[in-house]
């Protein structure tokens, strides 16, 4: 079975190196237009480069994910150039993405919560 995420807006962090920046890397050949987001901008650019080359959308967001304003920033930049990004279970699940609030919320729900150290609910 191939992955498509065709359609699909994707907000990787920790996209810099390692495994965020192989999952944007994979991310985008499967469709996704990538938002790569770490602190580490200069790295971001080389990825951004490549992912390009081959077709791929993508663009580099300097962020960090302890800072909560940084966070809530990387969506607005994600969402300007590319639509709504979707959440991790919206992936995991292969649900049906349209815009709307219902997607956004839950993105920037649980971007908060991650700044804010875990779910508080």
């Amino acid at each position: 079975m191939e992955l498509s995420l065709a359609g699909r807006t994707l907000l990787i962090t920790g996209a810099s190196s390692g495994i965020g920046a192989h999952f944007a890397k994979t991310a985008a050949a499967a469709g996704a237009k990538v938002v790569l987001g770490a602190r580490r901008t200069d790295l971001l650019d080389a990825i951004v480069a490549e992912i390009q080359a081959t077709g791929g959308e993508a663009i580099a967001v300097a962020m960090d994910v302890a800072d909560k304003a940084s966070t809530l920033a990387a969506f607005d930049v994600a969402e300007a150039a590319f639509g709504p990004v979707v959440t991790r279970e919206q992936v995991q699940s292969d649900q049906e993405v349209s815009p709307g609030r219902g997607q956004r919320g839950a993105a920037r729900r649980s971007a908060k919560e991650n700044a804010e150290g875990g779910d508080k609910r």
